[in-house]
């Protein structure tokens, strides 16, 4: 076969559906037809084309904002800060719930810069329980605190000490 008898006796064997490789028992395609279906691809193909040029800019503000999100939703749903794995249900509940709390504020028209606010301090919040050691710091610093004279626990009332 011929390279152009050959491209028509693939579009007829996939057209029609029922030839076999060797072409027996496969009925020719019109030239109409064939040409249609090559129209219709390639205005699909530029149609396509158009929407990806349409759709592909860049916006010149772009932010961290979704990635402010990602991380306070996945922290939110039980991934360890400290590394490990997460549940796939507790991430989309984490996700849930953040969203709820970001599109609850407008509903309730608070100020405009609480929908920034309130998800920043979850996201603290969130680092602040689930960070490693951050409890045993606390303790710590707490009793060094709690042990130094004239911070606490020193009588106000006292004499100070007199000066040599």
């Amino acid at each position: 076969m011929g390279g152009s008898n050959q491209m028509i006796f693939i579009i007829t064997a996939l057209f029609v559906g029922q030839g076999d490789i060797l072409g027996q028992g496969s009925a020719a395609v019109p030239l109409l037809i064939v040409g249609v279906f090559a129209l219709s691809a390639m205005l699909a193909s530029f149609a396509g084309a158009l929407q990806g040029y349409s759709l592909g800019f860049a916006a010149p503000d772009q932010s961290v904002a979704p990635l402010i999100f990602a991380t306070t939703a996945t922290l939110l749903g039980g991934v360890p800060l400290s590394g490990g794995r997460g549940n796939p249900l507790g991430i989309a509940a984490g996700v849930l719930s953040l969203a709820f709390v970001t599109e609850a504020i407008p509903i309730l028209h608070s100020a405009e810069y609480v929908n920034s606010l309130v998800p920043a301090l979850l996201l603290l919040i969130v680092v602040l329980v689930d960070a490693p050691y951050v409890l045993r710091w606390w303790k710590v610093l707490k009793a060094r605190r709690g042990s130094r004279p004239g911070l606490r626990g020193a009588d106000p009332g006292a004499a100070a000490p007199a000066a040599d």
